[in-house]
């Protein structure tokens, strides 16, 4: 209990709380929160994927370490087909198994698990694009290194920085 100087009279400490609310309580504006309510996994599927390819670029660019070191494709060049026929078929043969792949795994995210916000034309058109790129570090990686571990450590670094440049662009919008 709360008494005043002169003692006349007590007040209780909930009613000095009660006058106080009811004072603040005029001067309260109410203001509406909207939160982002849309579902995103479809992009980050997305993102996850192409980082996917990335990675599996390294085992590109071991293999092409690997042929470069063991002499094979001297061996191959003494064919009948050009070296560049024989680099081409196996990157190309390399970029159709890897899109595919992924394509084929963003229809299941889509189709079974029913993954919302998945655009399947600017999906499929990021994977072939980061397909490309993917492709074109891997040939760029292994005639710049002649090291298989160097190779793996500068591709997975690669998709490394480009993951998080994907997740900071996902996370800017």
């Amino acid at each position: 209990e709360y008494k005043s100087k002169d003692a006349k009279g007590v007040l209780t400490l909930e009613d000095i709380i009660k006058t106080f609310i009811k004072g603040e309580t005029k001067n309260i504006k109410i203001k509406t929160i909207i939160e982002n309510t849309e579902d995103n996994s479809g992009k980050i599927l997305v993102i996850l994927l192409c980082y996917m390819l990335l990675i599996m670029s390294s085992f590109i660019t071991k293999d092409m370490i690997e042929m470069k070191t063991s002499k094979v494709m001297k061996r191959s060049v003494s064919t009948i087909n050009s070296d560049k026929e024989i680099i081409g078929s196996i990157l190309f043969s390399a970029f159709i198994l890897h899109v595919t792949s992924i394509i084929f795994s963003l229809i299941i995210g889509k189709l079974v698990f029913k993954i919302p916000n998945i655009f399947m034309g600017k999906a499929i058109l990021s994977v072939i694009l980061m397909g490309i790129f993917a492709i074109a570090l891997s040939m760029a990686v292994s005639r710049w290194v002649n090291n298989c571990g160097v190779g793996n450590v500068i591709t997975l670094m690669v998709a490394l920085v480009s993951l998080a440049l994907g997740i900071t662009a996902f996370l800017g919008e």
